[in-house]
This record gives structure tokens, C-alpha cells and sequence, in this order.
């Protein structure tokens, strides 16, 4: 990836909300403003299973039916720009994964799709953490990077303990990639908890 990336030592929280603009505001507050688009005619066999990419002209959402999954684009009036059955053999791979490791996430970041995901290798006796940047609509990886790594004695037989995660700073702009390193004991016995944060600056 071309982003700015930063190692630090302190916490990150960022609670971020996603708007999605259909067509008519229909209802405004101080917590959320609802919108609803024109009633269309829809297949109801197909119902959605999880968003996939919110540009600010398009919406891809990931659709279950009674072939399988499909990727529609829906454009900003929910109108179908396009509909791709089923998820590749190569992206099938990146969204699976082994007992014990953490479930591959899924994210947007500076109008790019990525997938962060926590391999553990029993035989090097290594955990690996993987970023993909992917492109679901045409279902190939775009590029893969080692972000992170624990082997010898911070090695973790069950990765999914790990708290591996991501967030977005408030304006989208940063991405924080997190995961916990094995605990130490101070002089008088203290658990220290310690945490790995990586920066990317869009």
C-alpha cells in the first residue's frame, strides 16, 4: 500500500457512523437521519447478507438467494447498476479461515477495500497479520502486506484471542490496525497488558 504508516504506543477508540444517502430524507435527530428510496420490485428470495463497498455514487451489498451469493451495485438512487454471482476461489481462500484464528474482517479505507486477517502457522510456530487490498466486485486480490508478526516466546496458540481489530479516525482519514501482545508481570507481579498499533495515514 502507498499510505503513510506509524508504529505507536497508546490507545485509539473511535466510535465512526456510516450514512448511506438513498433518495428522501424521511426522518432527522440529533443521533441519525433515516432515508428511504422509491419502492422497487425486488426478488424476494434475495435477501442481503453484509454491506461490501459505500462510495459516495455507489453501493455494493452482498445478496443471499437461492443461487448463492450475488454482489449488486445499487446506485445512490438504489437503482442496479450490476449483479456478480458468487465469490471467487481466490477471495474464498482470504475469507476463510482456520480454528483458532480470528474471523478475516472486512473494511473501506480511502475509497479502497481491504480485508485484515490473522493467519497462525503451527509448524514456524508463527502468528501472521495480513492485510489484503481487494476489489469485490471483480473478486481479485489487488495486493497483500504483512503488517505484523508474533513467533518465539510471544507466539499465541489461539490467534482469535489476539483482539485483533481495526477502526477509522472520525473523518476517515487514519486507519488503526491493533493487536494484543502476550502479557508480562511487573517486579511485584502485575499483569502488564501490552498492545501493537499500526497508523495508516489515507
Amino acid at each position: 500500500m502507498t499510505f503513510m504508516k506509524h508504529r505507536i504506543v497508546f490507545f485509539i477508540l473511535n466510535l465512526v457512523g456510516l450514512t448511506i444517502v438513498a433518495q428522501e430524507r424521511t426522518f432527522e435527530s440529533d443521533a441519525a437521519d433515516v432515508y428511504m428510496s422509491e419502492q422497487q420490485k425486488r426478488d424476494p428470495e434475495l435477501t442481503m447478507k453484509s454491506f461490501v463497498s459505500a462510495q459516495k455514487s455507489q453501493v455494493i451489498l452482498e445478496m443471499g438467494g437461492r443461487d448463492g451469493l450475488s454482489y449488486v451495485t445499487f446506485d445512490k438512487t438504489l437503482g442496479v447498476v450490476e449483479v456478480k454471482k458468487g465469490m471467487s476461489e481466490e477471495l474464498g481462500r482470504v475469507f476463510s479461515s482456520q480454528k483458532g484464528d480470528p474471523d478475516p474482517m472486512r473494511f473501506d479505507f480511502a475509497n479502497r477495500q481491504f480485508c485484515l486477517k490473522g493467519i497462525t502457522d503451527f509448524d514456524e510456530r508463527t502468528n501472521h497479520v495480513i492485510l489484503y487490498e481487494i476489489d469485490m466486485l471483480e473478486q481479485t486480490i489487488l495486493s497483500t502486506e504483512e503488517i505484523g508478526k508474533l513467533e518465539g516466546d510471544e507466539f499465541l496458540k489461539e490467534f482469535r484471542f489476539s483482539a485483533l481489530d481495526w477502526n477509522l479516525s472520525p473523518d476517515g482519514s487514519k486507519l488503526v490496525i491493533l493487536y494484543k501482545l502476550p502479557e508480562t508481570k511487573d517486579d511485584k507481579g502485575n499483569t502488564i497488558y501490552k498492545f501493537n498499533f499500526i497508523v495508516y495515514d489515507s
